[in-house]
């Protein structure tokens, strides 16, 4: 019975630390499912970068992303040309069905600029990504220091 109990305890307190590292927002639209949706920034900088994970049973593509504590947001990708990386911004990101895209820094990501609200790690804000065949999909979107949503996104 103690080896049971025992047993059941360590399987209870993995789950819980597993659990506990699934920070960010997670949400499905029509057969579009966006994870591990976060948003980071640095201070004084008067934006948030959000990252995630995006998977699709069918192709579809991120056409858009909006939020109410931010003036602007942007779809981009870091490109890079003669050792030189820069942001450009990107009208849509194309997902192809059965495969997973990965937004965060270095690559594709959201831009939120010009903050209309005061945002602090441990804040959430409403991030809305709008799919062009799923259609629209709100999460409140954790935010986080930026190693933590490194760490995230890596997994």
């Amino acid at each position: 019975m103690t080896a049971v109990r025992n047993t059941l305890l360590g399987l209870t307190l993995l789950l819980a630390t597993a659990c506990a590292r699934r920070i960010g927002a997670n949400g499905t639209v029509a057969g579009v499912t966006v994870t591990d949706a976060v948003a980071w920034g640095f201070p004084g900088s008067g934006s948030l970068t959000v990252g995630c994970r995006m998977e699709s049973t069918a192709p579809d593509s991120l056409i858009g992303v909006s939020t109410p504590v931010a003036a602007h947001a942007q779809l981009h990708n870091v490109v890079t040309a003669n050792g030189i990386s820069r942001m450009v911004p990107i009208s849509a990101i194309s997902l192809p069905p059965q495969s997973s895209v990965r937004l965060g820094a270095g690559g594709y990501h959201v831009m939120l600029d010009s903050l209309t609200a005061q945002v602090a790690v441990g804040d959430s804000v409403a991030v809305t990504w709008d799919f062009a065949r799923a259609g629209k999909l709100t999460l409140y979107v954790p935010v986080v220091k930026f190693g933590d949503a490194q760490d995230l996104l890596k997994q």
